[in-house]
């Protein structure tokens, strides 16, 4: 039996969250690269995932149509990405120097967050969307970046596939200064 538009996108938004945690238990005990997946993590939640719930777009189809390429691209890069953190996390030092990581500190991050209580209309959320969608393309490459750094010999392949090119880099860190 073939689904309809609303329970595809349903099973699809369930299918992007599994992603979160599907052999990715591993990470939780890297204290270097568990915080670095916390910020995409929410990143994804709060800035696509929590904007349909929150702007009461859950059943607007047209919204989630006009909006496609970005919200498939970026189930797509969050696809990509979880793979890559957890093969940095296999490889990477697991230092843990005594250190504060305050996401409260992140300003882009902070705004995020407080973003969820904004009521939009239809063109702010479609705004919304795209500018996070770009957010996250920003964050995946500094990500990137500082795994490779770390870690050279990483495979970043599938998540450098899905950026923009030229990839977003260099516009200001995202991530914690000790990441």
């Amino acid at each position: 039996m073939a689904l309809n538009a609303e329970m595809q996108f349903f099973k699809t938004f369930y299918e992007s969250m599994l992603t979160i945690y599907t052999d990715q238990y591993g990470i939780f005990g890297n204290p270097r690269v568990l915080p670095v997946k916390v910020l995409w993590d929410y990143t994804y939640y709060w800035g696509v995932l929590c904007q349909i719930f929150y702007q009461r777009k859950l059943t607007d189809l047209a919204a989630l149509t006009a909006l496609r390429p970005e919200l498939t691209g970026a189930m797509a890069l969050n696809a990509a990405m979880q793979p890559f953190m957890r093969q940095w996390s296999d490889r990477s030092r697991r230092d843990n120097p005594p250190v504060m990581l305050d996401q409260a500190s992140l300003g882009w991050f902070w705004e995020l967050n407080r973003g969820l209580r904004d009521r939009l209309d239809d063109k702010e959320f479609a705004v919304r969307v795209r500018g996070t969608t770009a957010q996250l393309a920003q964050l995946a490459a500094e990500i990137v970046d500082c795994a490779c750094a770390e870690c050279p010999g990483l495979d970043a392949s599938g998540v450098n596939a899905l950026l923009p090119i030229p990839a977003v880099r260099g516009s200001g860190s995202m991530l914690f200064d000790a990441a």
